[in-house]
């Protein structure tokens, strides 16, 4: 047989008229919200690592693209240089032909 219930005004619910079985309900159904709470709350903590270990690796690799753009700018700096300087001496032996020299 289930037991009796009844609506209570005072706090909007439906209840059992038996107050022993409905602290007991009471009681279940606050120790299940708490372990939800508590199972959640480890969740989000693992959640919380997971997402910092992310952030180093992400940190990591874009501390990783930013010193590979700086050799990258400095190769391509060393490539100019070394254009100009063919530049230079394509222009010197342009003159030197010109002047008989060979």
């Amino acid at each position: 047989m289930l037991p009796e219930v009844e609506y209570c005004k005072k706090h909007s619910h439906t209840a059992f008229t038996d107050p022993l079985t409905d602290k007991l309900l009471h009681c279940y159904l606050q120790t299940a919200a708490d372990a939800a709470f508590d199972a959640l709350g480890d969740q989000i903590t693992v959640l919380q690592r997971l997402l910092k270990g992310e952030q180093g690796r992400l940190l990591a690799a874009v501390d990783d693209r930013f010193e590979l753009q700086q050799t990258l700018d400095e190769v391509i700096g060393e490539r100019d240089s070394l254009l100009e300087k063919v530049d230079r001496l394509e222009g010197v032996i342009a003159l030197l032909t010109r002047e008989g020299w060979r």
